[in-house]
Order: structure tokens, then sequence, then C-alpha cells
């Protein structure tokens, strides 16, 4: 299905009131991991933004910090937990942000991401998809022994019988949700009492703990139009709400029910029993999720975060007047709909041009383009983009900050 446009004229310029302090990093080197010496030799003291070589993965650490801050004070204020879905940023700098601004744990999609983590001391992590090869399982448990609060899911009833040997084994508990199938057909027992009895076999099996449930309902993310997808998702998120009331009908307590994302960050907490959400893209944004629509009506695009990823590209060769070719293709920007957008100028379009260009459309350019200039684009869908690349340029203030290793890059396994 196609996505909803998104104008260019509206979304420039967003800026969103906080007042909790969040850790942040100066000099050049994280206040956490300050042992980054393969990455001294490509910091610059006070080096402009614009001096970085391209395409290169840019952080307003401003507007990522009033994200940060937005999502910690909106979830603190509502009384609902919040574990971020670090398959979005895989960077543990970022994680420990978001923990100290009260994130209740962080989520990853793989095992291979949760290990990147751990090995940043990082540990109460949930693996949000099922662990299902002896190999996975293996390391699954191999990264539960450094992390005890490692969670994942299961929804297969051999599959709990393989974690379950895999903990005696290994002479651990693990703790395990049941995943709930809430319409998106991917993975996930069907709510109802296929959940209950799912429970009780995790209950009755040796080496594991039931936690609760998972029920991520990703089909409602990105339904564009506030109202629309605040139905659409009471009406998703309905059987599992029932679901967790016949578990505790049955005597079964449900310490956690997680799910949600960016997208319904603020209608998850009206669902009956919900503990916690699990937003991603919110600390960056993309074109994507400033096309849903928020709230307020009064403005077309999604402004409750701001975008704070940028690739930055330059401007390489001009064969014709009505457009200019950069240097950020489809290895720079990932492939997805819509388009990326470029900050800062309006009258023109940016299009993919091949894996290493990127086209811009000179249709009534707000300032001229010249042959080494350079851009910002906001990009399309910020979780495969991320995943292009080996480090994010922090930027303050228009000046070099930081790099930070994406550790998670390439992690999926």
């Amino acid at each position: 299905m196609k996505r909803p446009h998104l104008s260019r004229r509206n979304f420039l310029g967003t800026s969103i009131g906080c007042s909790m302090m969040i850790p942040s990093i100066r000099n050049g080197l994280s206040q956490h991991n300050p042992d980054e010496s393969k990455k001294r030799d490509e910091i610059k003291s006070n080096m402009s933004k614009w001096d970085i070589d391209t395409p290169a993965l840019l952080i307003d650490m401003d507007a990522m910090e009033r994200n940060i801050r937005r999502m910690s004070d909106y979830c603190r204020a509502n009384d609902v937990g919040y574990r971020p879905h670090t398959k979005t940023t895989k960077c543990p700098e970022i994680a420990r942000m978001q923990l100290a601004a009260g994130a209740v744990g962080m989520c990853t999609a793989k095992v291979s991401e949760a290990e990147a983590l751990i090995d940043a001391g990082i540990t109460n992590i949930l693996i949000t998809s099922p662990v299902i090869t002896p190999f996975k399982i293996d390391r699954l448990m191999q990264n539960r022994m450094r992390a005890p609060s490692l969670m994942t899911v299961a929804d297969n009833l051999q599959n709990v019988r393989d974690l379950s040997e895999a903990a005696r084994g290994h002479q651990l508990e693990l703790g395990v949700l049941v995943d709930l199938n809430v319409g998106q057909d991917r993975t996930g027992v069907e709510p109802g009492q296929a959940v209950v009895d799912f429970a009780k076999e995790i209950l009755s099996s040796d080496g594991l703990r039931f936690l609760g449930i998972q029920a991520y309902a990703g089909s409602m993310q990105h339904v564009h139009g506030f109202e629309e997808r605040r139905t659409r998702n009471s009406q998703t998120m309905a059987p599992a709400a029932e679901t967790v009331r016949m578990l505790e009908a049955e005597g079964i307590p449900v310490e956690i029910f997680t799910g949600g994302g960016t997208g319904t960050y603020n209608m998850d907490h009206h669902v009956p029993g919900f503990t916690d959400g699990q937003p991603g893209s919110y600390v960056f944004m993309d074109t994507q999720y400033l096309a849903i629509g928020g709230q307020d009506t009064s403005v077309e695009h999604y402004r409750d975060f701001e975008p704070s990823l940028t690739v930055l590209t330059t401007a390489i060769s001009k064969p014709v007047e009505e457009s200019i070719t950069v240097d950020a293709g489809t290895k720079a920007t990932a492939m997805d709909d819509p388009t990326p957008l470029v900050k800062g100028v309006t009258g023109v379009s940016y299009s993919l041009s091949g894996d290493e260009h990127g086209k811009i459309a000179l249709e009534n350019p707000s300032r001229e383009i010249k042959l080494g200039d350079k851009l910002e684009l906001i990009i399309t869908h910020c979780d495969p983009a991320v995943n292009l690349y080996d480090q994010y340029h922090c930027i303050r203030d228009d000046r070099l900050e930081a790099v930070w290793e994406i550790t998670g890059r390439g992690k999926s396994q």
C-alpha cells in the first residue's frame, strides 16, 4: 500500500520544549565508553559538520535529547513504562541515555543485537522475536549467563521444550513471554484460551519463568490519521487485554504486557493491563512517521518527535539544469516509500538514481545548490538506513561533538 504523501513545507524547524536532564556527550568521546581509540583520529576539535566526508549519518544531539525527554515525560505522566527497541539505533550510547531517562529496559529483534548491548554492559533486554534454532538457543543461553534479566518470547510449544532443555542444561532460569498474534500474522499465538494453555506449558517447564505477553501491533504504527489509528489500535489490542484478564482469572500473574511503538505510544496505555511500550523510531524519526499525522490536526505532519537523524550528502554533478546529482543513493538511504526529504531547502525533491547516487530535482529551490554543496536528507525509514553505516556523527550547534560506533550494525542473527 502506498504511503500518504508528506508535504515539505511544514515539518522544518519543529522543536519540543522539555525539562528532564539527559546525560550528554562532550569532547568527542562518550563519557560512558572512553576507550574508543579507533575513533579518536576521526574527530577534529570543533570540526564543522559541513566538513564531514559524505555520505555520512548525522545525529542532531539537541533534537534527539528532546525526543528522549518527550517520551520519558509522557510515559511518566501517564504511569506507563517504555522499553525502547534498539533495532532502530543499534548503539549502546543511545540505549544508556534512554535508560537514564527512565526506560524500564531495552528491546532487540535478534540475539546478536542483544549480545552487542550486553558487551556494553546493558543487560535488561527483551528479545522480541522467537529464538528457534539450536545454535541460536545455545547463543541465547551463553548471553543469559552474562545477563540475568535477558528475556525472550515464544509462540511454539516445541520451542518452549527446547528452551527448557537448554536452560536446564545451563542451570539457568530464562524469562519467557508469550508472543501474541494481534493481526499482523507474522508471529504469535492467537489471543484467548490458546495463550492461557501456552502459558501453563511455560509454567510447568523447568528452567523457564512465565513473565507475561507481548502484543506488538506493528500494522497499527503507520495508520494515517490520529483518530483512525486510535480506533483501529483499540480494536486490535482488545483481544490482548481480554487474554490478560483470562490469564489472571486462572491465577496466572502477568508481570509484563508489552507492545506498541512510536505510532501508538500515546494510546497504548489506555489498553487495560498494558505495562510498557516498545517505541524505537521516536528517537530519530523519518519520513514514514512524519507522514502519519498526529493528534494536532492543524498541522499536516506528525510532530510529537523531531527528525534528529539525517544523511549528509554532497552535490557532485549537474548534467542538466533541472536537477543536480548527489552521492547518496540506495546504499546511503535504503529503499522505501515515501522518499527522503531535503532538510532546510524548499522547492526541491529527492529521488533515488542508483546504488551510489541520488537526484535533487530543482523545481523551485529556495536557495541555489551548487556543485560541492552539502545537503542533509531526512531518511525514509531510519531502521534499515542506520544498518548501512558503521558510525554516527553526533552534531551540536553544527559542530562535531562525538563519533559513536553502531555496534549493532549487521547483527541480524
